[in-house]
């Protein structure tokens, strides 16, 4: 079932705030957003917010953390032969 950002923000206790300016930088590249631009988060987003939130509080750039992602979507295609 798919949730909005206060229900992300409730289940994670990482804030609205947060969560959309990472939306904004392009950080969850499967959040669906309805016609009146609602964003809507599956379980699988939810995870990507968790791993999002990890990789800040170690220090990782918005940078590297969207070029994590991009390699990570891509699955085994991205690594070297």
């Amino acid at each position: 079932m798919a949730k909005t950002i206060i229900e992300v923000e409730k289940q994670t206790g990482i804030s609205s705030r947060t969560i959309r300016f990472w939306l904004s930088k392009g950080l969850f590249p499967f959040v669906e957003r309805d016609k009146n631009g609602v964003n809507y988060f599956s379980d699988r987003d939810i995870e990507w917010v968790m791993w999002v939130d990890c990789f800040r509080k170690i220090g990782m750039s918005i940078e590297k953390v969207k070029d994590y992602i991009n390699l990570a979507t891509k699955g085994k295609s991205s690594a070297p032969s």
